[in-house]
């Protein structure tokens, strides 16, 4: 279950990368341990993830190296809580994947923290066999050791139900329900000694529980349940739609220790404290202080003489709050998203993607250019950066050597993607690299390219937000494939306004940063234009479509120059590119007159002979 948006661990939790998706826990996120416990248990191919369309992409790009097959996410038909979401999953796996009623499922959140997995195993597989043998729900409880409100309570019965002397654990009766209680009230059930916490892992057979949502849906059978009628209880939980109201409910004490990650607190759980129970990361001072947490790197934070007080140091905004406090939190958010609908929304990720399409083929300087380039995206400051290498089937193995060692620092990722056959032709690479990005903003990296300093993304990516663009450029620098410290060539770009384009004009190109909206609703690259595949796209969504554009007066990209042709070579080259072009104008029902293809070559006149950027 990876849906959710996680407020409460607001600033880095944010609407665009949820808390489930935060590489917080020892550089790995809930998430992928959620997914290396169901492997432990299943195997790959039996993993399943509900998620919403928000969250489809994130999921994508931390399951990819995994092995679960990119047709096991279930994205939900509608913004359904965690009712709506299991009977949609259920239905889906029903319907898709032939699952038959006998078939035990277990619901795992992706947002919790759980050791040691021999352990888990072990208390699972009971779980399982009790579910299939009494066709009942089981859950996973937790004997509570303090009065937290934020989770829901079970209480059962004194006589145990059932014992497996394996595992050493007892399988109980849940008396009653009882979700998220006041902290008084939750600390009476605690004194009772007959309490748990309800850990939100549950096992049961399909069928078993595809009956329980017929009965809460009044429906004789499952296909009978309308999307008008999930959508009218699309804000009701699991808990409430069935757990609370299902005739027969065990519960297995869970043998393992057990974290919800559900706030900075429980966060602080997972890290190392010092000797007054704190917890700092960066060069931050506490005197006096303790059971307190800073986090966050940036300017240092200083406290003195404070006790269970939390500072979340972030980039974009300061929150300080109160241990005692901490799940007042998800009250701020309205106010935040009133007054900083920016800080709510977060950051978007981008996606830098880098063809090699030599297949088969030493790479360039024995792969030297191709590291340098991955790690010229890796290297940026703006947190949120994908690298996706994307190359034929024989090339991959080398390629993943080339690359295997670089770091990935905080949120970075990067994966290296085979495109089908052997010989595969750039803009069929691309397209295949542009749509297996999970970023919201696209760029392409060729080999041997680099970004101009660490800052670029960072600063494309606040003009694209600031001006709501769509697409985005910036200035190009040609270079000297020895010494990149040569400049060759400059390329400045400027604003786009209607008619350029006939009068010579067009972007860099290699600066081009695109929303992936936009390729979606226009299309992706032309396969069969090998040198304007890229005017022709720029041609399409600034001249045709009019989407909204922004230009970055900065230089972006350094370009690593190519082996020279001969003279006649490059006149013949060009001139294949020129009619390409003027055939990207036919071809968007855009007129020209043919006398355009001897125009264009005039506008580069200025970029080969100024080697310096204007000012």
């Amino acid at each position: 279950m990876a849906g959710g948006s996680g407020t409460r661990l607001w600033p880095y939790s944010t609407k665009r990368t949820p808390k489930q998706f935060l590489k917080l826990i020892g550089g790995r996120s809930s998430f992928e341990l959620a997914l290396e416990r169901a492997i432990l248990v299943t195997g790959p191919e039996q993993v399943f993830v509900s998620t919403n369309s928000v969250n489809e992409l994130h999921v994508w790009r931390q399951m990819r190296a995994t092995g679960i097959p990119r047709a096991n996410i279930l994205v939900k038909e509608g913004d359904y809580d965690t009712g709506g979401a299991v009977f949609s999953a259920l239905r889906r796996l029903k319907k898709d994947f032939g699952a038959k009623d006998d078939d035990v499922v277990t619901i795992f959140p992706a947002d919790h923290v759980i050791n040691p997995l021999a352990e888990f195993e072990k208390t699972l597989i009971f779980a399982w066999a009790t579910a299939a043998k009494h066709n009942c729900l089981v859950t996973l409880g937790k004997r509570p050791d303090e009065p937290v409100s934020s989770y829901g309570y079970m209480l059962v019965h004194s006589e145990p139900d059932e014992k497996n002397r394996a595992i050493n654990r007892t399988i109980l009766r849940v008396e009653r329900f009882i979700e998220k209680p006041p902290r008084e009230k939750a600390q009476e059930l605690i004194a009772t000694g007959r309490a748990f916490w309800n850990v939100g892992i549950f096992s049961f057979p399909i069928g078993a529980m595809l009956s329980e949502f017929c009965r809460y849906f009044g429906v004789d059978e499952w296909q009978a349940v309308t999307d008008d009628q999930l959508q009218e209880n699309a804000g009701v939980s699991f808990d409430k739609m069935v757990v609370e109201r299902v005739a027969e409910l065990r519960v297995l004490e869970a043998g393992f220790n057990w974290l919800d990650i559900g706030s900075w607190k429980a966060l602080q759980e997972t890290l190392t404290r010092d000797d007054q129970r704190n917890t700092s990361e960066g060069e931050h001072i506490l005197v006096n202080t303790a059971d307190s947490m800073v986090i966050g790197g940036g300017r240092p934070v200083v406290l003195v003489g404070l006790e269970d007080v939390f500072v979340v140091n972030h980039d974009d905004a300061l929150l300080v709050i109160s241990g005692k406090k901490i799940d007042d939190l998800k009250a701020a958010m309205p106010i935040l998203a009133e007054r900083y609908p920016r800080l709510v929304q977060g950051r978007p990720v981008v996606t830098v993607c880098t063809p090699v399409p030599e297949a088969g083929k030493p790479a360039t300087s024995s792969g030297k250019h191709l590291r340098d380039t991955v790690a010229s995206a890796l290297c940026q400051s703006y947190p949120f950066v994908e690298e996706v290498v994307v190359t034929s089937v024989g090339a991959a193995t080398r390629v993943r050597e080339q690359i295997a060692d670089l770091s990935r620092a905080g949120e970075k990722e990067l994966a290296v993607v085979e495109a089908p056959g052997e010989q595969v032709r750039e803009y069929e690479l691309l397209n295949v690299g542009l749509r297996e990005g999970t970023g919201e903003i696209l760029a392409i990296l060729k080999e041997g390219d680099l970004f101009e300093d660490e800052e670029v993304v960072q600063t494309v990516v606040e003009m694209m937000e600031r001006e709501k663009a769509d697409v985005c450029w910036a200035d190009l620098r040609y270079v000297k494939e020895s010494d990149m410290s040569v400049t060759t060539r400059f390329w400045q770009g400027s604003a786009y306004e209607a008619g350029m384009f006939a009068k010579g004009w067009m972007p860099p190109h290699p600066t081009f940063f695109v929303r992936r909206s936009v390729y979606e609703r226009f299309g992706y690259l032309r396969e069969d234009m090998p040198l304007a595949g890229g005017y022709e796209f720029m041609l399409r969504v600034l001249e045709k479509e009019g989407v909204r554009s922004c230009y970055l007066s900065r230089i972006a990209v350094k370009m690593r120059g190519r082996k020279r042709l001969s003279a006649l070579g490059r006149l013949l080259e060009m001139t294949r590119g020129n009619i390409q072009a003027y055939r990207a104008w036919r071809l968007n029902g855009l007129k020209i007159s043919p006398l355009f293809i001897l125009r264009k070559p005039f506008s580069k006149i200025k970029q080969i002979i100024s080697k310096t950027r204007a000012i």
